[in-house]
């Protein structure tokens, strides 16, 4: 027998059996009782396999628990009771076997929470589940890991353990499933780029990629400083690296905005009604008594001001060559500048006539017959009625024409031309006034029997047509009032901001006449000097804020055309600009939420409902939860506002496919949060 056994082996008998002779037995060997009983179950390592079924058949057996707690107390009895402790005894034995077979400090047991979490979450295919929102899937996160945490057995069997369990199970979800839904979103857009970076690679092969394609679609980024330019520039780049596209709108919109000397936010950039509204409720922490919350609201108010600023100094800047003045001391040079070149064409007009009476003599004989054919044509026109009664009243006192109003043979002097001139010209402007003087100027020098005058007419003729438009004529009429006590403020108002695009354009087609260059440039500089003030008026508010629509609602009551005619080419091109980028910095996109609903911010918001949940004695919330919770999600969201980058444009993969994608991904961070607080909340498993 000692050829059979190993050395240091011994036989044992069963119990009640005679024991053999010991002589009879190997050096080394003992005779010993045996039991009938099998090896426990678990004292081996359990395999991967083995862990995941743990996890799934606790949570079946928690339910199976559950039911009989709520049978033993919905109808106690003896029988009942021992049902639910038996089964209790019996799962917890068989957990103390599982940790024991785990072995000693084992720590989490990862694969018995994956089987635990698989088998809640396939009611992340229940509606509204995968919500996108923060407020949704802090609901959903909730709800599943309070179910995951009811499931789990509890070692006492009492259903105020399993209800506490279920409450700690659903703060756990509520705080894990946002942040899992946060990590699998960026996860899904990283897959989602991925046809993106190839087509990206497709375009620097093609040289698609080069810094002439970036300016040529987005040429606001040629004007830029040459750092803020080389920045924008790469941005653009990287774009087409990650998805062979370029978003030329909003690299087009920053470009403008840092032009102009303001500091971009992503909102800004973007003009996204989402991201608008996490900014200006961000801001509205500046008044919030934590310091650390308030910092956050400051740095967007100082960025904002800092923004007013800017706009109102590139206001400023565009105004500054037209001289600082009032409305009214504007309006003054512009009729004044009118009034002198009035003047000189008087005496144009004057030296034709001098030069007619030095020819021929006072006593030139005129017949009237253009002046009495143009009253004649005139006849039919209503509006013509003052000027051609006018004329007809003088002709009549002259003697030539008889009371039914036809020509008689008599005849006018140079002087009385002349005066019948003065006389017309000082009637108020309307209808037919041009083409009466134009005909008592062709009777004096047609009255010659030759044109050896002709320059001179056509000379003061083209000096009276310049004048002669309504717009001129009535700001000479309005100078002429100014000594019956009237002011001058009224004229960029009534012929400049309000008046018709015809007559600012006559009005600036006579000023452009003026031959001094200097009283030119005076003039057009009044008429440019006096808009600018208007719309920096209508622009900035009292309290230093530069409203963008404001600014834009004022342009457009002008009219393109007249701001265009006015300020020229290039100025009128930076006022555009100004007015871009004051829409983008100022004024909130279609369907943003500020100033309605959201006037808490978000994340503070949900952090005081999950705060509110009726969490059990001891298990509450710290003091200051909500307050370090918000921090560090607005600091978050605060970095992310101030980078003000250009999205890329939209991934290949559609949005409702990133959306499934990202709630497959995440469906059991709820329950496996929940699984693993009752984890580490359960002594066996420590």
């Amino acid at each position: 027998m000692s050829d059979d056994l190993p050395p240091g082996f011994q036989l044992s008998a069963p119990a009640g059996a005679a024991a053999p002779d010991p002589g009879a037995l190997p050096p080394g060997f003992v005779v010993a009782p045996s039991t009938s009983a099998p090896s426990p179950i678990g004292q081996e390592q359990p395999s991967a396999l083995e862990r995941v079924g743990h996890g799934a058949d606790r949570s079946l057996q928690g339910i199976h628990q559950a039911f009989l707690e709520l049978k033993n107390y919905v109808a106690p009895s003896d029988r009942n009771a021992k049902d639910l402790k038996d089964y209790t005894d019996n799962l917890n034995d068989e957990e103390a076997l599982y940790q024991k077979g785990r072995g000693a400090n084992a720590g989490i047991d990862w694969m018995s929470m994956a089987g635990n979490a698989g088998i809640t979450a396939p009611l992340m295919l229940i509606p509204g589940a995968g919500a996108a929102s923060v407020g949704g899937r802090i609901a959903a996160g909730a709800g599943l890991g309070a179910a995951d945490a009811a499931a789990q057995p509890t070692a006492s069997g009492a259903i105020g353990d399993r209800t506490k369990n279920t409450l700690v199970g659903a703060l756990t979800g509520a705080i894990a499933n946002p942040v899992a839904g946060a990590a699998t979103d960026k996860l899904v857009s990283a897959l989602s780029g991925i046809p993106g970076r190839i087509s990206g690679a497709m375009a620097n092969m093609g040289g698609e990629n080069s810094i002439e394609r970036v300016i040529s679609e987005v040429p606001d980024i040629a004007n830029l400083a040459p750092e803020a330019r080389d920045q924008l520039i790469a941005e653009a780049r990287t774009q087409i690296d990650k998805t062979g596209q370029l978003d030329a709108q909003g690299l087009a919109r920053k470009a403008n905005l840092i032009a102009n000397g303001l500091t971009p936010t992503t909102s800004m950039v973007t003009r996204d009604p989402t991201q608008w509204t996490i900014e200006r409720n961000l801001q509205k922490l500046a008044q919030s008594p934590d310091h650390g919350l308030s910092a956050t609201g400051q740095a967007l108010t100082g960025v904002y001001q800092g923004n007013d600023k800017a706009l109102i100094a590139k206001a400023s800047e565009i105004a500054a060559p037209y001289g600082a003045a009032t409305q009214e001391a504007r309006g003054m040079t512009v009729m004044s500048s009118l009034d002198d070149l009035a003047k000189a064409s008087q005496k144009d007009v004057s030296s034709v006539y001098n030069a007619v009476r030095e020819a021929r003599g006072a006593d030139l004989a005129s017949d009237g017959r253009n002046l009495a054919s143009t009253l004649k044509d005139l006849a039919d026109s209503p509006a013509a009625d003052p000027i051609t009664q006018a004329a007809t009243r003088r002709l009549k006192s002259l003697g030539m024409l008889d009371a039914d109003g036809n020509l008689t043979n008599e005849t006018m002097t140079v002087s009385q031309l002349e005066g019948l001139r003065q006389h017309i010209n000082a009637q108020p402007n309307g209808f037919g006034k041009s083409q009466v003087i134009k005909a008592i100027d062709q009777d004096a020098i047609g009255g010659l029997g030759e044109d050896v005058f002709k320059g001179a007419r056509a000379g003061a003729a083209e000096r009276f047509q310049m004048l002669g438009n309504p717009a001129t004529q009535k700001a000479l009429n309005n100078f002429g009032e100014l000594s019956q006590g009237k002011a001058a403020q009224g004229f960029m108002q009534s012929q400049i901001l309000s008046a018709p695009e015809q007559d600012v354009q006559s009005l600036l087609g006579t000023l452009s006449h003026i031959p001094d260059e200097g009283a030119r440039s005076n003039a057009m500089n009044a008429i440019r000097g006096g808009l600018m003030e208007h719309l920096q008026d209508a622009a900035i508010k009292d309290n230093g804020q530069f409203s963008g629509v404001a600014l834009q609602k004022a342009m457009d009551k002008i009219g393109p055309n007249k701001l265009a005619m006015i300020l020229g080419p290039d100025a009128h091109g930076k006022l555009q600009s100004l007015a871009r980028a004051s829409i983008d910095a100022t004024y909130e996109p279609a369907y943003s939420a500020v100033n309605h609903s959201n006037t808490t911010p978000t994340m503070l918001s949900l952090v005081q409902k999950i705060r509110a949940l009726p969490i059990p004695e001891g298990l509450s919330l710290p003091e200051g939860t909500e307050a370090a919770a918000a921090r560090m999600g607005y600091s978050g969201q605060l970095a992310n506002a101030l980078k003000a980058k250009v999205p890329p444009p939209p991934a290949a993969l559609s949005p409702a496919m990133q959306a499934r994608l990202s709630r497959l991904l995440y469906a059991g961070a709820a329950p496996a949060a929940a699984a693993g607080v009752n984890q580490l909340r359960n002594p066996s498993s420590q």
